[in-house]
């Protein structure tokens, strides 16, 4: 295949975003104070029932897991059980404060606002917990981090701060704009140390460790 130059793929590319969404589940049940980071999570040794035949598949059979080592072995039945004590009410709603399913107001021709399956189907809200069912474009999934290593703010993305003319006076400035708060920030600085796990040794992106 190939890349179409026209299309900007950071702005416009919608994708599922896979286990990068954990942080909607993990951070809504932390923020909600329905767990804390040591609170233990039934993982289900590697599956978990949803209804009929259906099932959670976890990559590995984890047992009982804390809040934060399910983020750092980036458990799907551990992220599934999470969602489920949030509620999908819940969980929607705080989708949507991480500035998934809206546009990103940052000015770019196509700033898509993303796609979200039927949350009242068990079998999608299941898969949403761990990433799947919802589209998203790589510049929703910046800014929600963004907004975690920001005190839990999310901000509008700028691609200019500023316009200066050759004499070096400021024809229009661009100052950071708000868009709202997603979460406390006792919350984000917890979600912030327990995604600080998944590129410890023990995590599952530790080639993704920056000094730093």
């Amino acid at each position: 295949g190939f890349l179409d130059a026209s299309v900007h793929y950071a702005v416009q590319g919608l994708y599922e975003p896979g286990s990068t969404l954990k942080i909607v589940a993990a951070g809504g049940a932390l923020d909600a104070g329905l767990v804390g980071l040591e609170t233990p999570i039934d993982c289900g040794w590697g599956k978990r029932h949803i209804m009929r035949s259906y099932y959670v598949y976890d990559h590995h059979p984890y047992g009982t897991l804390s809040v934060s080592d399910v983020l750092m072995k980036s458990s799907n039945t551990g992220a599934y059980e999470l969602a489920l004590r949030l509620g999908r009410k819940r969980f929607v709603d705080y989708l949507k404060r991480f500035g998934f399913v809206s546009h990103t107001g940052i000015g770019l021709a196509g700033d898509p606002r993303g796609m979200l399956a039927d949350v009242e189907n068990p079998i999608n809200f299941s898969r949403m917990s761990y990433g799947y069912s919802v589209a998203v474009t790589p510049l929703q999934v910046c800014s929600a981090y963004v907004a975690i290593a920001n005190g839990g703010m999310l901000m509008k993305p700028r691609l200019v701060r500023a316009v200066i003319a050759n004499d070096g006076s400021v024809v229009k400035e661009f100052p950071p704009e708000e868009v709202g708060r997603v979460m406390s920030e006792e919350s984000a600085a917890k979600l912030r140390q327990a995604l600080a796990t998944v590129v410890s040794p023990k995590g599952t992106a530790k080639r993704a460790a920056v000094p730093g």
